[in-house]
């Protein structure tokens, strides 16, 4: 069995279309896109995680995951995380696995990684 990966790094929609123009097919995704407001990563206004608002953040990402050339028995493992306003989660994973699962995505398991704080 041939045993191969490549890590590709870029504008995801952009590398996308490189993989799905190569006739190649993705097995496995692991990503952790930017968090809704949370850092700064460059200064590209089209940057996702800079979006005006929670439903347009949400449906970027949905169209990058669209995107990818996913084998029929592929998986995308997504690490997002939530954000807070005025003390209160905005429940961002839990929005973003509704839309997905309206894109005709399945959830097939959901992990939280709760991080345990040493007082």
């Amino acid at each position: 069995m041939d045993k191969h990966f490549k890590i590709h790094c870029g504008d995801s929609l952009e590398k996308s279309e490189e993989i799905r123009k190569e006739g190649r097919i993705v097995h496995c995704v692991v990503t952790s896109p930017p968090y809704y407001k949370k850092r700064v990563y460059g200064n590209n206004s089209h940057e996702i995680g800079k979006e005006g608002t929670i439903e347009e953040y949400i449906k970027n990402l949905v169209e990058v995951f669209n995107a990818v050339p996913l084998h029929e028995r592929g998986s995308i493992w997504v690490n997002i995380g939530d954000t807070r306003k005025k003390g209160e989660l905005l429940m961002i994973p839990e929005r973003f696995a509704l839309e997905m699962k309206l894109n005709d995505w399945k959830l097939i398991d959901s992990v939280i990684w709760a991080k345990i704080i040493n007082e």
